[in-house]
């Protein structure tokens, strides 16, 4: 551990931001080591995997603690609640760290945080979650199998009674342990811009492992990656850290040079990026998004990458603009979702959204596109594409717009990044990602085209 920097103490920060304050984990992480470089690759891969693994873990933890606290944890002080959350977390998942260690350390935070009269609590039932039987950690299989898969998988109840009834028993637990399993980060090369071999070789003097992806041609698997944003690869644009699953909406385009593409919910912008490489110079995206710093998110990283030939603006998805009336070959909507697809990545998702929301999600995905088959041409194509899950979302809202606009027929997924996934529904233009049982995130993309008769507006 650096001897500058207390990472316990941390992570303690950072986790009260994530579970008091309710920030978005991945933006509190990212933050507070952007604000610590002098902190090792050592000591941030700790502080990574303690801050994420703790909000992971959360409905596992508070069950553990449950058993060994006289207080119920949500009574307890939030600065000792977090700090024994993140001590329970070390004692069951990091088996590198003594569990003296982990005592010891949470005993002296308490203290150094102004609650030494707590001491004694805090080292009571951490020292009671030592001596549990790895039994007691987990409700009985037996008696309710669905607090089991809840506590085991650390998913919520009403998660895991959704998953099973869209998905069946059988994939249920594949898709919660697809959830907890670690996944290499990928990137997504520009290469309109650099030769893949280029980049490959500047990672590589970087200490960064790269190796190349069956079926994408463009994209490399990292290891060993360290601070992502001091890569030469990163700084010179010549990459995009982008999940695969993310790539099929362009993909599913299939864009063709001089087209126009129009992006209707953008940010962080890889889309638009994506779009940009592929048109090579020619042609022109659109990219837009909601508010000025989600439009400045995505302009920072079409700075970053150096392509040309991308305009960026502030614009409501559901707000009709008579400028691009009939005006763009291809659409791309990833619209707002649930985002149960990337709870691997955030896993506070699963905390924070409710059944109410993603039906609420499914009404503002449809407004949204209502507005947006507006713009298509006359035989130019619509993407819509989300990273969730529910069947509301995606499988009854595809269903609903083949409905309200049959001016739009299905477009089979023929691009060869789409054989890896092995799902015969690409022949009927659709197709949802599951974690665990595919290599990516969850996710969710269908294209369409319009007649050549265009839609009566």
């Amino acid at each position: 551990m650096s001897t500058q920097i207390n990472v316990r103490g941390e992570a303690l920060k950072a986790l009260m931001m994530i579970l008091e304050d309710g920030r978005p984990s991945h933006l509190v992480i990212r933050d507070r080591l952007s604000a610590l470089p002098e902190m090792d690759r050592r000591d941030r891969g700790f502080f990574t995997r303690l801050c994420e693994g703790t909000v992971e873990q959360l409905i596992r933890i508070d069950y553990v603690l449950g058993k060994c606290s006289s207080t119920p944890i949500r009574k307890t002080k939030p600065m000792i609640r977090t700090l024994l959350r993140m001590s329970v977390y070390q004692l069951l998942f990091m088996d590198s760290v003594p569990d003296s260690a982990v005592c010891n350390e949470a005993v002296k935070l308490a203290v150094k945080r102004g609650f030494s009269g707590l001491r004694g609590y805090v080292n009571g039932v951490l020292r009671g979650v030592c001596r549990l039987d790895p039994s007691e950690t987990l409700p009985s299989l037996t008696t309710d199998r669905d607090a089991y898969l809840s506590v085991k998988y650390s998913t919520p109840l009403w998660l895991i009674k959704t998953l099973s009834e869209t998905y069946g028993e059988d994939r249920l637990e594949t898709i919660l342990k697809g959830f907890l399993t670690e996944r290499p980060v990928t990137a997504r090369v520009n290469l309109s811009r650099v030769k893949k071999e280029q980049v490959i070789t500047s990672l590589e003097n970087e200490g960064v492992e790269a190796s190349s992806m069956e079926n994408f041609a463009e994209v490399l698997i990292l290891k060993q990656t360290g601070n992502l944003a001091e890569l030469t690869a990163m700084k010179e644009g010549w990459i995009q850290i982008q999940d695969i699953a993310s790539m099929l909406p362009v993909f599913a385009a299939n864009l063709q040079p001089g087209e126009a593409v129009l992006d209707v919910c953008a940010a962080p912008g890889g889309k638009s990026l994506h779009a940009a490489d592929i048109l090579g110079g020619t042609g022109h995206v659109y990219s837009r998004d909601l508010s000025q710093e989600k439009a400045d998110m995505i302009r920072e990283n079409v700075v970053r990458s150096k392509l040309t030939g991308i305009t960026v603006s502030v614009h409501d998805a559901t707000a009709y603009d008579p400028m691009f009336e009939k005006k763009a070959d291809v659409v791309i909507a990833d619209l707002p979702c649930s985002g149960l697809g990337i709870i691997g990545k955030k896993p506070d998702i699963k905390y924070r959204m409710t059944a109410e929301q993603i039906n609420e999600l499914a009404l503002l995905q449809r407004q949204i596109l209502t507005t947006v088959v507006r713009y298509v041409k006359p035989g130019g194509r619509l993407i819509f594409s989300t990273c969730t899950l529910s069947h509301e979302e995606n499988r009854d809202n595809r269903r609903w717009f083949m409905e309200s606009f049959p001016q739009f027929s299905p477009i089979p997924l023929e691009d060869d990044h789409f054989s890896l996934f092995g799902e015969a529904s690409t022949g009927e233009g659709y197709i949802q990602l599951l974690p665990g049982i595919h290599p990516c995130d969850g996710f969710y993309v269908a294209a369409f085209r319009c007649s050549n008769h265009g839609i009566v507006s």
